[in-house]
């Protein structure tokens, strides 16, 4: 998960320098405010998968005590 954010903020930052001539430090702005989205994703990704974690390791007790 962590290469594909990565990922996507060198794509975000090569578009941006490929832009319409916008000053580095919007692009900067910019970036900065992809990198806080992008984290913000990954934080309830994790969220997301633990919680799954949980619940199946809980349906696994519960199947077993059948």
């Amino acid at each position: 998960m962590k290469k594909f954010i990565l990922t996507l903020s060198v794509a975000s930052l090569f578009l941006l320098s490929c832009g319409t001539g916008a000053s580095k430090q919007e692009a900067e702005e910019q970036q900065a405010k992809e990198v806080t989205k992008l984290d913000s994703l990954s934080e309830q990704i994790d969220q997301t998968k633990k919680s799954i974690e949980e619940s199946t390791e809980e349906l696994d007790e519960l199947v077993n005590n059948l």
